[in-house]
């Protein structure tokens, strides 16, 4: 690993979270001279997270690929099944694995799991400067490379800077790279429980007039949770008891997984929608949250940044074929194009959806109903969207 302090490396990554590691991971098996840095500490593993994450087929393909999902502390646990139900009405989509034959629709794994496994595979690569503990103050670019000095007077040189520094991004407003945030007025309540029914590897998707509760199959009777309610009703409802708290999920949810119990901790945060008009300027991209933050309705956050990190490692390996410069506008703005429909896309249907279940008109309550029995019984509409929600289109 090269240890020269100004040295030009070919990239350099802000962000050390999943999105971030794991571009640092593909790019070094590229051979590519890397430098990621992040305010925390690479080194201290995720304890007492919380979060579970579904990984789509495609993703877990990825994964697998550059060697992530064998490092795995735990069994992934497959989701066969997707449910979507609305609140009080016998209007469902359900979605069968089987219908495609590819295998799950994907796999839940633990924030903590997944931390660890990346730690794991990033701990042998040869050239990687991991920078800790450390942040960015100013950035400049000119014709062939851009400079970064860190608050620690440390200055890092590069061809191209991959911004994935989250959904508050200090790079993105360096590059000067405008945003927009449109607050849901929502908290997302997670958390895991036990429960007497077994889930028979179902994820469950159940639109509620406070907002959507998901639950996600985990080892045995066990599934993760994640309840998005309004900001007032959020915070109530995280100063209830445990025992309190599992009787109003019971009560919301129905009879289908039988009583709950909490195992470990319930934790919130705030829901917000960030999309930015552009996600490229002079030698730099943005990737994951930084790029696109959404609601977690449809649990693909982190599967879109893992198919950002998918799709620019397969541009600038072949750039780096070619000879390219890798911050040239032309590699740039081809990954930009090639992203955008998938991107725009998803960050659409979603926020759509929770405009629209999250309305009480009874016309809406009508066509949404409708709408999932519709898209329940076209064959070929129900098979595109089950690809999109695979991550395999």
């Amino acid at each position: 690993m090269g240890r020269q302090k100004n040295k030009l490396l070919d990239v350099i990554i802000c962000g050390g979270g999943f999105t971030g590691s794991l571009m640092a991971k593909a790019l070094s098996d590229q051979g590519l001279e890397v430098a990621i840095f992040d305010k925390r500490d690479f080194r201290t593993p995720l304890t007492q997270d919380g979060r579970t994450f579904a990984i789509t087929l495609g993703s877990q393909i990825y994964l697998e690929t550059l060697g992530i999902w064998e490092k795995l502390k735990s069994d992934p646990t497959p989701i066969s099944h997707i449910l979507i139900t609305d609140h009080k009405s016998d209007h469902r989509l359900h979605y069968d694995a089987k219908a495609l034959g590819l295998g799950p629709m994907g796999y839940m794994v633990t924030a903590e799991d997944l931390d660890q496994a990346l730690k794991a595979s990033l701990s042998n690569s040869k050239n990687i400067q991991f920078v800790e503990s450390d942040e960015v103050v100013e950035m400049k670019s000119n014709i062939s490379q851009i400079q970064m000095t860190l608050k620690s007077g440390r200055i890092l040189k590069a061809t191209l800077v991959i911004a994935a520094d989250g959904k508050n991004s200090k790079l993105r407003d360096l590059a000067g790279l405008a945003s927009k945030t449109i607050p849901y007025h929502q908290h997302a309540i997670v958390g895991v429980v036990s429960h007497e029914k077994p889930h028979h590897h179902i994820a469950f998707e159940h639109f509620t007039p406070f907002g959507p509760l998901a639950f996600l199959p985990l080892a045995g009777n066990t599934s993760a949770f994640v309840w998005s309610l309004e900001t007032e009703k959020s915070e109530v409802m995280m100063t209830l008891k445990d025992v309190e708290f599992c009787q109003e999920l019971e009560s919301t949810f129905g009879e289908t997984l039988g009583r709950f119990q909490f195992q470990g901790l319930r934790q919130s945060y705030p829901l917000s929608l960030t999309t930015c008009r552009a996600i490229a300027s002079d030698r730099l991209v943005l990737i994951g949250d930084a790029a696109h933050a959404m609601h977690p309705v449809a649990g693909q956050g982190l599967n879109l940044g893992i198919r950002d990190v998918e799709s620019f490692s397969t541009a600038l390996r072949e750039a780096q074929k070619l000879g390219l410069d890798f911050g040239s506008p032309t590699l740039l703005e081809n990954y930009v194009k090639s992203r955008k429909w998938d991107q725009t896309s998803l960050l659409s249907s979603t926020h759509g959806l929770i405009r629209l279940f999250g309305n009480s008109s009874r016309f809406l309550r009508f066509m949404r109903g409708s709408g999932l029995s519709l898209v329940n019984s076209i064959k070929p509409l129900k098979l595109f969207f089950m690809k999109r929600a695979m991550g395999v289109e």
